[in-house]
């Protein structure tokens, strides 16, 4: 799924009191790694490349925030066992990661690996994580919104850490740049796109074209 957005754009960690601005690309789309420069505060980290890790992290002894992301499956994750910085986030912000193991993305699939998610968390956060983040849009899809903000609020309660999804993630970005309507490009079955026109719809937001697998 492909999103174009304007510069600069203003890019929030929520939960973490961090605000960040991406100024512009050196790159033209479609690319696969696009160069930014991002300010963050009074500094401005130019270039950044996200197939290169910010390497002031290896320096900083205690972060100034740790989120943790559940990857979907193996091979999906942004980190293993050890923290890792992220290279559109600011040096100090690390990421730690685990694995879902989720098989295929149909509805019993995710429901199967669904219950290995409480595990994953409780994981993340006895490492330090501050927020955790379940990646994966057909996962939140499959799911059904209400159920992700069910999920969502449940984490909050029962571990203690704020809660988010891939999903939930690209909806607020849309909320907060005021899209309303959209067209999207997916390689996804009939079965799961169906479902991210409901979950989108359910967010105020309408799907006008979709491609579909093949």
């Amino acid at each position: 799924m492909w999103m174009l957005a304007r510069f600069p754009f203003i890019a929030e960690l929520p939960g973490a009191g961090l605000q960040f601005t991406i100024t512009r690309t050196v790159s033209q789309f479609p690319v696969s790694s696009p160069v930014i420069e991002v300010e963050y505060g009074n500094r401005s980290y130019w270039p950044i490349h996200p197939n290169k890790r910010a390497k002031t992290m290896t320096a900083q002894t205690t972060p100034s925030y740790t989120w943790g992301v559940i990857a979907p499956a193996r091979g999906d994750e942004t980190g293993d066992a050890s923290p890792q910085s992220e290279s559109l986030l600011p040096p100090d912000v690390l990421t730690l990661s685990n694995v879902l193991g989720i098989e295929d993305y149909t509805s019993q699939g995710v429901e199967d690996a669904m219950g290995r998610y409480a595990g994953c968390v409780q994981d993340l956060v006895s490492r330090g994580a501050q927020r955790v983040s379940l990646n994966g849009i057909p996962i939140s899809v499959q799911l059904g919104r209400q159920r992700i903000l069910e999920l969502i609020e449940d984490t909050e309660k029962t571990m203690g850490v704020p809660g988010d999804t891939a999903g939930e993630a690209v909806v607020a970005a849309m909320h907060h740049m005021g899209v309303k309507k959209i067209a999207v490009g997916s390689r996804w079955a009939d079965q799961v796109n169906d479902a991210l026109i409901k979950y989108l719809d359910h967010a105020g937001i309408e799907v006008l074209t979709m491609t579909s697998r093949g």
